[in-house]
């Protein structure tokens, strides 16, 4: 890992923790710990839990960071690096800005108040799926980042056709997600959430088996 990239993890990772601690007094002494589906705090935590998120944010660094030294298919990392380094810093800083906004919003912080928790998560998943979507067709064969299926594992072209036609899936998927978001009351968006994830990761996974059928029946011929 180069520098930059060095820098550029500790500077989103650790961003949560300084606002955190530079906040601490202004924070209430018990903060939301979760919210329902209308966007509204249904428990409560003592305000200590305010680490949580940007500690699993630093643990899913770790994760992202040692991934390419144990897989399998390590070297094929080289090949795709800044696509993942890109990824990588994605979703960190998608933990990291909900992590930074809430600790705002609890410090009495003005400009971020009008902002909702659940309105944000939205705007960013959309735009994660966005992102993932342009970047994914550039992803080479491994065993834990991209559209992993039996059959896109096994066969290199599968893997490549599934993955460019998952890109296109995720970019509109992004962009339905956004749109949900703008027009849709919190429950509706929840549940085409649901409806959009479980519908992409289904379509992703039967495309790979046609392709690999397809594949078949070419050797077969030959």
């Amino acid at each position: 890992m180069n520098k930059k990239m060095i820098w550029a993890e500790l500077l989103i990772v650790l961003a949560p923790f300084v606002a955190a601690l530079y906040f601490w007094d202004a924070l209430p002494d018990q903060i939301p710990r979760h919210y329902n589906v209308h966007g509204e705090v249904d428990a409560y935590a003592p305000k200590g839990f305010v680490f949580f998120l940007p500690a699993l944010n630093a643990l899913l660094a770790l994760i992202l960071n040692i991934i390419p030294k144990i897989d399998p298919r390590g070297e094929n990392f080289g090949k795709f690096r800044s696509v993942y380094n890109g990824l990588v810093l994605g979703g960190l800083s998608f933990l990291s800005i909900l992590s930074l906004s809430e600790i705002l919003k609890q410090a009495g912080i003005g400009f971020i108040q009008p902002v909702q928790t659940i309105d944000l998560v939205g705007y960013l998943l959309g735009i994660m799926f966005i992102l993932l979507g342009i970047f994914i067709k550039k992803i080479e064969p491994n065993y834990f980042v991209g559209v992993r299926t039996p059959w896109t594992l096994e066969n290199a072209e599968v893997w490549r056709r599934t993955h460019r036609f998952s890109g296109k899936l995720f970019v509109a998927a992004g962009a339905v997600l956004v749109g949900l978001k703008v027009i849709a009351s919190p429950v509706v968006f929840f549940a085409g959430m649901l409806v959009v994830i479980l519908g992409v990761t289904l379509v992703c996974v039967v495309y790979s088996y046609l392709e690999f059928q397809k594949e078949k029946r070419k050797e077969a011929v030959l």
